[in-house]
């Protein structure tokens, strides 16, 4: 049984799931207003009020899981997708290591890179299709705290991204069978990726959107599509064009803004829904009703707590 839990600027939404059994049982899923200024471009600005939400959250709505999965992302985080020839570990590390010092804004001292391979690729000499991340050491620490503070086990920390692809498409067949872009909307900042027939691709962060402004929504559109661009001229050879959007977050005009997209991007647009095949029947109805009816704020929480799911299929947790 994991948690999910999404630290935003506007709001804290958690999702506790059962991922065990055919389906996933949804057992609590819940939101409360982010204290004033307490967070910001991904970091935890005050720990203590973040802290006192938190707990308030998990407590008031009977929350039982101690295991939470959390994430980070902001403009400063790298994801990249790479091709190496077969080496070690080591020699891995070293290569990313340097390639992630001329890429990274902050001094590559204060970041933690990871990495896994996605792939082999045939050929002479073989190579490895693999995803890198560099995320700063102290935007895990931040997280790492706040669970000690609350009492929590934090199984994981996962990057935003890989959250909302496992929210949106690792379980649903229609969206693995296509390429789409993604715009998850926030207030410091939003996450924008484009998955190539169920693989991740490309991410980064966009400037923050303000809602009911038309030279904002006309700036987020030229964004999206000059995103779009890169993805075309850096895949050319391999992936084609994005053939649609989901659209998910904090915008409380997102009907309306997805429609704008859609004239504007001249592909389909869609706000974002859960695949109910997915939700077991035993599913807490409160929980379920919250979660569909709200679904693009819960995104993010959703695709942490799934992460359980997600371990199980590979059979790292039983």
């Amino acid at each position: 049984m994991y948690t999910g839990i999404d630290l935003g600027s506007r709001f804290i939404r958690a999702v506790e799931l059962d991922a065990r059994g055919d389906k996933v049982n949804l057992l609590r899923a819940s939101i409360c207003p982010t204290p004033e200024e307490a967070m910001g471009e991904g970091r935890i600005r005050d720990m203590d009020k973040v802290a006192i939400a938190l707990d308030s959250l998990l407590r008031d709505e009977h929350f039982v899981g101690e295991k939470v999965v959390m994430s980070v992302f902001n403009p400063l985080v790298l994801v990249r997708k790479t091709k190496l020839p077969v080496m070690s570990d080591g020699q891995i590390r070293k290569t990313l290591f340097w390639e992630a010092k001329s890429l990274a804004s902050l001094p590559i001292e204060e970041t933690s890179l990871e990495y896994q391979v996605v792939s082999m690729v045939e050929g002479q000499p073989p190579q490895m299709d693999l995803i890198f991340t560099v995320v700063p050491t102290a935007m895990i620490e931040e997280r790492v705290l706040l669970a000690e503070k609350l009492g929590l086990e934090l199984v994981a920390l996962d990057v935003e991204p890989f959250a909302i692809q496992r929210a949106l498409v690792d379980f649903s067949p229609r969206r693995k069978s296509e390429t789409i872009g993604i715009l998850h909307t926030g207030g410091s900042y939003s996450t924008m990726l484009i998955l190539e027939r169920g693989e991740f691709a490309l991410a980064r962060a966009l400037p923050s959107t303000k809602e009911g402004r038309e030279e904002d929504r006309d700036r987020v559109a030229r964004e999206v599509r000059r995103f779009f661009d890169f993805y075309r001229a850096q895949y050319r050879e391999e992936g084609g064009a994005v053939e649609g959007l989901i659209v998910s977050g904090s915008r409380k005009d997102i009907s309306g803004f997805v429609q704008f997209l859609e004239q504007n991007l001249a592909i389909p647009c869609e706000v974002a829904s859960p695949d109910k095949e997915l939700l077991s029947e035993r599913s807490n109805e409160s929980a379920l009703n919250a979660l569909i009816s709200s679904f693009p704020l819960f995104v993010v929480a959703y695709g942490l707590a799934l992460r359980e799911r997600a371990a199980i299929l590979e059979g790292v947790v039983e």
